[in-house]
């Protein structure tokens, strides 16, 4: 916050009443109306700006939350459309779902496989059903390999959609020009920041040194 870099830099300051002492109080006043009006337009500003930051801010997090759940929940609209990446998409789908049942199948013939063999003392049997613990496994790892390509296939399908719909690039272009609006804005209020705080040191140089404390409390209060 300003305030407090503000407060460190007052906290330095040397007296400046010699200054102004052979300046006509006239004409101190005059000036004093002028830079106390000057900081009263640079405060009012500042305060603009940081709502406008907050509103845009508020934009910024909607727009990228709108994107990002389009984005996430892209399978459903692939799902409902009947595109080319679609019907692809579908396809590719219903292979994982096949495979998924495929791996679950032989999993569940591994594990019965299992049960038989720590219920089986016959050598000819134990050896069969070694055997088939085997086979068992090796599927299992081939068809997790092919579920493997597929779900990289699928997200590949996905990818190619996220780059051609318009909407979710018409999307990604809005939350794009809101966060350089946000940024142009963060920029136009550290140099508002900036000017307040000069202005609150021109001011300073013209009160008494009484009147200070109480200058700083209420631009603390305002802070």
């Amino acid at each position: 916050m300003i305030i407090y870099r503000f407060v460190d830099h007052y906290l330095q300051m040397v007296d400046q009443t010699k200054k102004w002492s052979s300046t006509s109080n006239s004409d101190k006043q005059y000036l004093l109306r002028e830079r106390e009006d000057k900081l009263r337009n640079l405060e009012n500003k500042y305060k603009l700006s940081k709502s406008r930051l907050k509103t845009i801010r508020a934009k910024s997090v909607e727009a990228e939350s709108k994107y990002a759940y389009t984005r996430d929940n892209i399978a459903n609209f692939l799902k409902e459309s009947n595109t080319t990446d679609s019907q692809q998409f579908k396809e590719t789908d219903r292979k994982i779902s096949d495979t998924k049942e495929i791996i679950e199948d032989y999993t569940w013939d591994l594990e019965n496989n299992k049960n038989k063999t720590y219920n089986t003392k016959d050598q000819s049997e134990l050896r069969k059903l070694e055997s088939d613990e085997a086979y068992f496994r090796r599927q299992i790892s081939h068809y997790e390999n092919v579920l493997e390509k597929l779900r990289l296939q699928r997200k590949t399908i996905m990818d190619s959609y996220l780059t051609k719909n318009d909407v979710l690039l018409n999307m990604r272009k809005s939350a794009d020009s809101i966060i350089r609006e946000y940024q142009l804005e963060l920029r136009e209020l550290l140099n508002l920041c900036k000017e307040v705080e000069l202005q609150r040191f021109q001011v300073l140089e013209l009160i008494s040194p009484e009147k200070r404390i109480q200058f700083i409390e209420t631009a603390m209060t305002n802070e």
